[in-house]
């Protein structure tokens, strides 16, 4: 009951983070002058677990699209990546372990990362 329970926390977080302004919030109002992506939204933390391979352009991409969008966000990102799906669901529960306030979570196997 207790993982329904985070994995719904998940998903109602991963929701809202989706939802949020294309500007991530208003600009602070002590943001002068080639200051860069200040806003007023509280700092959470995201945990982004990918099946890309090291190394792989595509996933490459997605990561480099994720960190920029977190850093305009106020969101402290914590990529990690695994092709092999058991590895992967280890680190999507050490994801849960540490606390995050969300997880990003891409699913090859369903079967494989479901029970996490």
């Amino acid at each position: 009951m207790r993982k329904m329970w985070k994995v719904w926390a998940t998903v109602v977080t991963v929701a809202a983070l989706a939802g949020c302004s294309a500007t991530g919030g208003a600009p602070r109002k002590d943001a002068g002058v080639g200051m860069a992506g200040g806003v007023d939204t509280p700092r959470l933390t995201v945990a982004m677990v990918s099946h890309g391979a090291p190394g792989d352009t595509y996933w490459d991409l997605v990561r480099k699209g994720a960190e920029d969008a977190a850093q305009k966000d106020n969101i402290e990102l914590r990529y990690s990546s695994d092709p092999q799906a058991p590895n992967q669901a280890n680190l999507v529960q050490s994801a849960i372990d540490a606390g995050v306030d969300g997880i990003a979570v891409t699913m090859p196997n369903a079967q494989a990362i479901g029970p996490v």
